[in-house]
C-alpha cells in the first residue's frame, strides 16, 4: 500500500479541494492540475506537497477520490 507523506488533516483537506472533481477527472496528471489550482489558493503549502507526489502516491489519491465519489450520494453540483 502506497503511502503518502501527509497527515489526515492534509488528506481531509485534499479531499475538500476535491470538490468539483468528477469521476472522469480522476487520472493522476488530471487530479494532480486540479488539486494544485484548488490549493495553491487556500492552502499553498500543501499544493507544494501534491506537486512532489510521485506517480504511485497520485495513482493513490486518485483511487481514494475515485472511492469517495463512489460512496458520496449525492454528485456535486
Amino acid at each position: 500500500m502506497t503511502q503518502l507523506p501527509i497527515t489526515f488533516q492534509d488528506l481531509v483537506d485534499i479531499l475538500r479541494a476535491c470538490g468539483p472533481v468528477r469521476p472522469q477527472d480522476c487520472s493522476s496528471k488530471r487530479l494532480r492540475n486540479i488539486l494544485i489550482n484548488q490549493l495553491t489558493l487556500s492552502e499553498p503549502r500543501l499544493a507544494t506537497r501534491v506537486r512532489q507526489f510521485d506517480t504511485d502516491q497520485m495513482r493513490a489519491v486518485c483511487d481514494y477520490v475515485r472511492k469517495g465519489l463512489e460512496l458520496a450520494a449525492v454528485p456535486a453540483s
